[in-house]
């Protein structure tokens, strides 16, 4: 399946052919700089909520193919939003300028399938990117997941991966776990206090794909033996109730002691940012990969605009 114009909306776009394109290209430009595709051309970015490692990450990869790129951080309060204007329109008048790409980070979880549907009812050969669209998926950073899985361990097949904290709310638990569903011989655990577990759409995937997973609010036995531990920080955005973040908060924080009880060959990703739930120390142990698992986002973005855009 070839990605060329089409727009990036959920992991599952990322079936295994186009995931393996995506990651040999990602290699190659580890160390290369890329041809330019774009000729004078725009890419334009529409930020509703905080990015740091996603939009900057964007914005490199489209400047290093060529293009201009034109953006609005936190557009809810510095675009026309702030005066009322619905998402639909905004992407209209973005679209009329003519950009080669839209990347669109929404608190609504439709947002970017709005906008795609939007833009081909109205004629515009735009395609749309999802930079992470509320609770629901963040298909870029599950891609770049699993290619740190592959790059850290050599495989994305018969892989043990524990998800730690908000197994909820985290849209890139969401979105690695459809990935995660296509690989030969995963496992999946979920590690969350109960206001935390994981939703029925995530649990209905591995059930659908055959893939055994497990749901604990105990991580000891699981610490030693899983190839992955993907820590995630409580979301404080989806709390009602302050004591009740408070009260989970710190229930699974990643000390020295714990990480080192780890296999050698295993590794610590993290989506980032962190706050408290893995601590300094960690930092400089081999299993630590959560730096370098950002580190690949302008390469595989780049590769990733190189097939839709190129």
């Amino acid at each position: 399946m070839s990605l060329k114009g089409r727009s990036i909306l959920d992991a599952g776009i990322f079936t295994p052919d186009v995931f393996a394109e995506l990651a040999e290209r990602t290699t190659r430009l580890l160390d290369a700089r890329p041809e330019p595709i774009f000729r004078d051309e725009v890419v334009a970015m529409l930020f509703y909520q905080p990015s740091t490692r996603t939009r900057m990450s964007f914005q490199l990869a489209a400047i290093r193919l060529g293009a201009q790129v034109i953006y609005t951080e936190d557009a809810g309060q510095f675009s026309s939003a702030a005066k009322g204007e619905i998402l639909e329109d905004t992407t209209r008048i973005v679209a009329g300028y003519r950009p080669k790409a839209l990347v669109l980070r929404h608190h609504d979880e439709d947002a970017p399938v709005v906008v795609d549907r939007n833009m081909q009812r109205l004629g515009f050969a735009m395609p749309v990117f999802n930079a992470g669209s509320g609770a629901g998926e963040h298909p870029t950073q599950a891609a770049l997941d699993l290619y740190t899985i592959q790059r850290e361990l050599g495989r994305t097949s018969d892989v043990e991966v524990a998800f730690v904290g908000d197994c909820r709310y985290s849209r890139t638990v969401r979105s690695l776990v459809t990935l995660l569903a296509r690989c030969p011989g995963a496992k999946v655990h979920f590690v969350s206090v109960p206001e935390l577990r994981v939703g029925a759409d995530v649990r209905d995937t591995l059930d659908r794909a055959g893939v055994p997973y497990t749901e604990t609010d105990d991580w000891e036995d699981l610490v030693p033996t899983v190839d992955i531990l993907y820590m995630t920080r409580p979301q404080k955005e989806w709390f009602t109730d302050e004591a009740m973040f408070q009260t989970v908060k710190d229930r699974f924080v990643l000390d020295l002691p714990t990480a080192r009880r780890m296999k050698p060959g295993a590794r610590i990703l993290h989506p980032l940012p962190r706050n408290e739930e893995i601590a300094l120390a960690v930092d400089p142990l081999p299993q630590a990969a959560y730096f370098r698992q950002a580190d690949y986002g302008p390469p595989l973005r780049t590769a990733l605009f190189q097939m839709v855009c190129g």
